[in-house]
């Protein structure tokens, strides 16, 4: 998500930081996909929607939880949506999890408690 922690929409985010191998509908499409999971896993919050030519544009947010996190890796993204598809353990190891993923990916995860 982006690092201020302002609600994203999947197209602004793909307008922002692109998804390389993606034509720009399949990657508004790959996104919508992983945001949703996301959602569903508890990681983010839909804080609100916008009819956009005949559409609905949702815009998300980090749960309050989570904001230390910065998970803008679309490789990330996928394996986090995998996790929280399958996870059937604690929350705790779920959460040591999507740290993992996010180290691995090479973005580093910020801490709004300096």
């Amino acid at each position: 998500m982006d690092t201020s922690h302002a609600p994203i929409a999947p197209i602004d985010y793909v307008t922002k930081f692109g998804v390389p191998g993606k034509t720009h509908a399949e990657a508004i499409s790959y996104v919508s996909y992983h945001l949703r999971a996301l959602y569903k896993g508890g990681l983010i919050d839909l804080v609100r929607t916008e009819p956009r030519r005949g559409a609905v544009k949702h815009f998300y947010q980090l749960s309050e939880q989570f904001r230390e996190l910065d998970v803008r890796d679309s490789l990330a993204m996928d394996q986090i949506a995998g996790l929280l598809e399958q996870a059937r353990g604690p929350v705790d190891r779920v959460l040591k999890d999507v740290a993992e993923i996010v180290a691995k990916s090479g973005r580093p995860i910020h801490s709004d408690a300096s």
